[in-house]
């Protein structure tokens, strides 16, 4: 049950509007999909999902997929640090896809830019510590 709860807040705080119908479904099918937290976003009616939109949803069941098969051990530091690892790579993968877009607002590809080099270092100062930390 901790595994789940923490896998769930972890693809809660990552959540983007997007359509359940636009995600790949995994080899379970459908029902696989709806338990999933991406089978519960959503998409304004009318809307197609964009390049950008595509390229979230791929960083997003990148990182779930991670998560499925990271191993809690219970250690409350070494399991939170292990899934932030994934949460920072799957926001630096989505700030890779928002710089490669032409029509970004330039405040926001400089945000963007700085949390990238934020998140990479945290990532770089995690795994210090998961070393460090062996268990």
């Amino acid at each position: 049950m901790k595994r789940t709860a923490l896998i769930a807040m972890a693809l809660v705080l990552m959540a983007l509007p997007v359509a359940a119908d636009d995600v790949a479904v995994p080899a379970r099918g459908q029902e696989a999909a709806e338990d999933s937290m991406l089978g519960m976003l959503t998409m304004k009616a009318g809307s197609e999902l964009s390049e950008a939109d595509r390229g979230y949803m791929k960083a997003m069941q990148a990182m779930q997929q991670a998560l499925m098969k990271t191993e809690m051990t219970g250690d409350a530091s070494g399991d939170f640090v292990r899934i932030m690892i994934l949460h920072h790579q799957s926001a630096i993968d989505m700030i890779d896809v928002l710089m490669a877009q032409k029509a970004v607002d330039p405040k926001i590809r400089d945000m963007a830019g700085r949390m990238r080099a934020a998140q990479a270092g945290e990532i770089v100062t995690m795994q210090a510590w998961l070393d460090a930390h062996p268990k």
